[in-house]
């Protein structure tokens, strides 16, 4: 890309007056910097090693020394804003078109869709402008979550949960389902709460021709069951009685907590929150002050399903994993 053209779309300013006139590449970190390349200078203590492994160009936001007059030196106001604005650019010269889905709905997308003519966005922007920089690089479509919006895009598709079926559920139980999708057996671990948001993928994979393998999705892992002992500690998918179940958006956990105390009502169901949550639910709450207490009512309380507000599933598992008490070695035991 030419390079008036790129000082343009950034709305920057060329402090010099170069000997090169074009870039064959974009460069965020010096790790993936090439010869030829623009480096955005996120970090200007790494300039002067952009510089000497070739970087035809830096993009910076705040006050440097040039120190190389025959590469081109562009200021701008805010580096991650001109990133976006080159985005935007790339998106509309190719003609991508842009989906917006549901954070559910783009977890199961982003795990069963095996098109390469495609691009999921999951807040990496270089990742993006990496990609889409070079003047071969074919992409359909760019689909991201609700949750994680692309700034600068004008325009997007939203998804959509079709009036038919789509599916034929043969067996459902708390956590996941088994079914039928074109003539096709499948069962996967995930609760029947999201199965619009199943829907709504599969709708959306059929109706823009987009390549998917549903054979490659494993579970939500912001909603997945963690199956535990007394310890705690984490077990294999069903081999105990005692879930928990972390959510850090208030609007999923009620979904959540709604949900279980529906259809979960042979077992007992116990809610935790932080200390500071004001929210009432239709369960009774345990309120932990710390990790710490909380790891104590998880072991201590008796629950068959025990859903917490006020960390992620991902949070809890890492909690869980790091912060289980070892078990010492008395000195009557065996040594190998």
């Amino acid at each position: 890309m030419k390079l008036t053209q790129i000082v343009e779309l950034m709305q920057g300013e060329l402090n010099n007056t170069p000997a090169i006139d074009a870039f064959n590449g974009v460069a965020f970190e010096i790790s993936r910097l090439k010869k030829g390349n623009l480096f955005f200078a996120k970090n200007t203590d790494e300039i002067d090693v952009a510089v000497t492994m070739g970087a035809y160009g830096i993009v910076y936001d705040q006050d440097v020394v040039i120190n190389d007059v025959e590469i081109a030196w562009i200021q701008v106001k805010d580096i991650q804003e001109s990133m976006m604005r080159l985005l935007r650019y790339l998106l509309l010269s190719k003609n991508i078109e842009v989906f917006c889905l549901q954070d559910r709905e783009f977890e199961i997308f982003s795990q069963i869709c095996n098109d390469d003519s495609l691009l999921c966005y999951d807040d990496n922007v270089d990742f993006l402008l990496e990609k889409l920089f070079y003047n071969d690089a074919y992409f359909r479509y760019i689909v991201f979550a609700e949750s994680r919006p692309l700034q600068y895009i004008l325009d997007y598709t939203p998804s959509i949960v079709p009036q038919e079926q789509i599916i034929d559920i043969r067996v459902a139980t708390l956590f996941d389902i088994q079914f039928y999708y074109n003539l096709l057996s499948y069962r996967l671990y995930l609760p029947i709460l999201f199965v619009k948001e199943l829907r709504a993928v599969l709708y959306f994979c059929a109706n823009y021709k987009i390549s998917f393998d549903l054979n490659l999705f494993k579970t939500l892992k912001s909603v997945q069951p963690n199956f535990i002992d007394s310890t705690p500690k984490i077990l294999e998918y069903g081999s105990s009685d005692k879930v928990v179940i972390a959510q850090d958006n208030l609007q999923d956990f009620v979904r959540y907590v709604d949900y279980i105390a529906q259809n979960g009502k042979w077992g007992k169901m116990m809610v935790f929150a932080p200390e500071d949550c004001q929210e009432e639910f239709i369960s009774p709450v345990v309120k932990y002050s710390d990790e710490y207490e909380l790891l104590d009512f998880l072991k201590t309380e008796y629950f068959n399903f025990g859903l917490i507000f006020g960390l992620s599933n991902v949070e809890l598992m890492k909690l869980m994993e790091n912060k289980t008490p070892k078990v010492r070695t008395s000195l009557f035991d065996d040594f190998e």
